[in-house]
């Protein structure tokens, strides 16, 4: 997941890294438990940036803008969360 490095989100993880995610699908849900971690590497930041818009399918610009204009290769502004998934419930 990509998010703002200076989101309520982010500032949250920093100080306690435990979350959940929910995912959806029609009537059908998976929640996800675990620990999430900010990837700092750069190499791997960057791999992972241009995993994320080629699955989605997205445009950037020259200056590596998507199309409402956020900056996905810029470190100082964005960040890469990732979720190590320790429990798992579904229904």
């Amino acid at each position: 997941m990509q998010a703002d490095r200076r989101s309520v989100k982010v500032r949250n993880l920093l100080s306690n890294n435990k979350v959940a995610v929910a995912v959806y699908s029609g009537e059908e849900a998976v929640i996800l438990r675990g620990r999430a971690r900010i990837v700092e590497d750069d190499e791997e930041f960057v791999r992972r940036t241009r995993e994320h818009f080629a699955k989605y399918h997205l445009k950037l610009d020259k200056n590596g803008k998507d199309s409402l204009g956020i900056p996905l290769f810029d470190k100082s502004i964005r960040c890469v969360v990732e979720v190590a998934s320790e429990y798992s419930t579904f229904w």
